[in-house]
């Protein structure tokens, strides 16, 4: 991976000036990034935050040339497993043009790396970054007579936090109401085992997931999916009771 500053690139206004459109842009496995662009020559590159480019290996350059399309496989393994953000740039010579259009919506955490979500901001194709944060995975779910039965790829605990606390918990991934006594209707937060980690979906390829992807739900525990992919659950009020 190779870092270089231009001082023109630096401090734009308007990063959306200029911006040529893409006709597919995605990050499909969590490790690669997929652009192809309808233009002349060029080459597909990163620019950071701070105005540098950053040129990673591009798995699709040994493969048949398209004509009158630039188009890229990105190996986004260099990247530092940090907090950040980059533009997609296509790049000829000195000329740095952002890029645009619409984006795959599928953010895939890999086991063995930060998790990579490609988004349109500010008008431009724009990549985020973040930490390797642990997680369970949530394999199945299914509404029982009695419950619901999560399958997690990791054993351990189950529990409800909300603002306050530990709302309710469960020593395996069978969730029954008989916890939920005396809980007060709130959001809560589902986390696993010992360490409580968060429970990811695997495969986050919807924009709103809550309304996307239905988990199973009992009269007072509604389980749900964030739009970041993150499992959680909505307690509601005991039956015959009403609330403000």
């Amino acid at each position: 991976m190779r870092f270089r500053r231009r001082a023109d690139d630096v401090g734009a206004a308007d990063p959306a000036r200029g911006a040529l459109a893409v006709d597919f842009a995605g990050v499909l496995d969590g490790r690669r990034l997929w652009v192809a662009v309808p233009a002349a020559r060029g080459r597909i590159a990163l620019r950071s935050s701070g105005g540098a480019l950053v040129d990673l290996p591009d798995e699709g350059a040994t493969g048949p040339a398209q004509p009158g399309f630039v188009a890229a496989r990105l190996d986004l393994a260099p990247l530092p497993p940090t907090e950040a953000a980059y533009d997609v740039v296509l790049v000829d010579g000195d000329a740095v043009r952002p890029l645009t259009g619409e984006v795959v919506p599928t953010w895939r955490r890999p086991d063995d790396g930060p998790g990579r979500r490609l988004e349109t901001d500010d008008g431009v194709l724009r990549l985020r970054t973040s930490p390797v944060v642990e997680a369970a995975t949530l394999v199945s779910a299914s509404l029982q007579p009695d419950g619901i039965r999560l399958g997690l790829d990791r054993p351990g605990p189950v529990v409800l936090v909300g603002d306050d606390g530990v709302l309710a918990g469960w020593d395996d991934g069978w969730l029954d109401e008989s916890a939920l006594d005396g809980v007060a209707p709130q959001d809560a937060r589902v986390l696993v085992g010992t360490t409580r980690l968060p429970v990811w979906r695997r495969d986050n390829d919807l924009r709103a997931a809550r309304r996307g992807a239905p988990l199973p739900s009992t009269p007072r525990l509604r389980l749900h999916w964030t739009d970041a992919g993150v499992l959680a659950a909505r307690v509601g009020a005991p039956a015959g009771e009403v609330t403000s």
